[in-house]
């Protein structure tokens, strides 16, 4: 038993499903999109198994070992989830992996 008074049974991984549609799982603090992510969000940026994490002022960053990347992107923008560009699959992200396929 726990600290807390809870057995081992009512401990479940760092980690929900809180999309309806299954693209995006949280835990410790960032999102990690899920296979079918790229297709049903329609962004290159929805990699299958990156992680992500993004702060109120735009600062983010992606990690995504299937493309051997990481992305970390500094800013001090007000308002900045309101932002197009900011998001997690916005266009800085979608710029980002649309030069791994030029290159």
């Amino acid at each position: 038993r726990s600290a807390l008074g809870l057995g081992d049974a009512h401990c479940g991984p760092m980690k929900a499903d809180l999309v309806p549609h299954g693209v995006v799982g949280y835990g410790l603090g960032g999102m990690t999109w899920l296979p079918g992510a790229v297709h049903q969000v329609g962004s290159i940026a929805c990699q299958p198994g990156a992680y992500h994490w993004q702060g109120i002022a735009g600062t983010m960053i992606q990690a995504d070992p299937a493309n051997e990347l990481s992305v970390v992107f500094m800013s001090q923008c007000l308002n900045a989830l309101n932002q197009p560009e900011l998001g997690p699959v916005g266009l800085v992200m979608q710029a980002v992996y649309q030069s791994l396929d030029d290159a």
